[in-house]
């Protein structure tokens, strides 16, 4: 587990790393839902984008990808 230290401010803000951004695929204006859970803090993406176009649409599990996305690999 990573862990990088950050300030909260006088607005109760504080600046989620790059690095955990990128690995959640986090993009500017994306939602995430925020809870508490034993006492930490857990962020998650509210919803989440297809591997291959990244869009945020309902995904195909295992493989993380859209249906338009999977439509056209098995047209492939």
């Amino acid at each position: 587990m990573s862990e990088i230290r950050r300030t909260v401010d006088s607005m109760g803000r504080m600046v989620l790393p790059v690095d955990f951004r990128k690995e959640l695929g986090l993009l500017p204006n994306d939602d995430v839902t925020v809870c508490l859970e034993n006492g930490a803090i857990i962020v998650r993406p509210a919803c989440a984008r297809c591997k291959l176009c990244g869009k945020k649409a309902p995904l195909k599990m295992p493989f993380s990808v859209c249906a338009e996305c999977l439509t056209a690999l098995k047209a492939y």
